[in-house]
């Protein structure tokens, strides 16, 4: 909106001003260089536009343009100063995925669902970043990507990487793991909570397991997406193995069929 005009100076073909009106009649701080002959006040500088909003995931929108100056008078004082630049948009969510109706594991009655459709469920899809509709569909091994699943023995972490487009994971448990070293095994005595990064499953194994062990097999998993369906991963295990080089950082973990 326009910026507030200035108050009106005198001029010689006006009624003339008292010296005490000519006092008060001076130039703004902001406004531009000024001027010490008498005239009518300038117009104020146009108030600069709001900065657009941030779009999701992206940095806020930039400041807006700032106000032109106020014309100076017909010998008289500058205009005040144009109004300054908009603000910048707020920033975006951070690549956050909002998908509605979610599936309510809570609600009474609740149970694995394959009710889709334009109404039905929805589930995130963090690799494609959509959302997609709930079918009821279990996973199996063969869902989980052999090329980026891993394990470090130094520090005997797991990964396990989903494949894209296949369900977002809520929930998932390590249920059983047969470790193997030379002249020796073991097998995982407890059930542990893996963590949940979009599609990256991760959990440290205990230390009865040893760094020196050469394979890991009959790995099994129970995961539960948000849709509400429960998968075990247990007919076609995951396994992995040092592939015969026992200084190897990181064994590729496969299904075993």
């Amino acid at each position: 909106m326009l910026g507030a005009v200035v108050g009106l100076g005198c001029t010689t073909a006006l009624v003339a001003c008292s010296e005490e009106e000519t006092k008060k009649a001076s130039p703004s701080q902001d406004a531009g260089s000024d001027s010490s002959a008498e005239g009518g006040g300038g117009v104020a500088g146009l108030g600069g536009a709001a900065g657009s909003s941030g779009s999701a995931g992206t940095a806020g929108g930039s400041g807006g343009v700032a106000g032109l100056g106020g014309a100076a008078g017909s010998s008289g004082s500058a205009g005040a100063a144009g109004g300054s630049g908009g603000s910048g948009g707020s920033g975006g969510s951070g690549g956050a995925l909002v998908c509605e109706p979610r599936f309510d594991p809570g609600a009474a009655g609740a149970a694995g669902t394959t009710d889709g459709g334009p109404n039905g469920y929805k589930w995130r899809d963090w690799a494609n970043q959509v959302c997609a509709d709930c079918v009821g569909t279990t996973l199996e091994c063969a869902d989980f990507d052999e090329l980026t699943s891993y394990y470090e023995p130094a520090t005997r972490r797991l990964t396990i990487v989903l494949e894209p487009g296949r369900a977002e994971l809520v929930e998932a448990t390590l249920r059983e793991l047969i470790w193997r070293d030379v002249g020796t095994s073991g097998s995982l005595n407890e059930e542990l909570p893996m963590q949940i990064n979009g599609n990256v499953l991760t959990v440290e194994l205990p230390s009865t397991v040893p760094t020196s062990a050469y394979r890991l097999a009959t790995i099994a998993l129970v995961v539960t997406d948000a849709c509400g369906v429960t998968s075990t991963i247990d007919g076609a295990p995951l396994a992995g193995d040092d592939g015969g080089d026992p200084t190897a950082t990181q064994w590729p973990i496969y299904c075993e069929w």
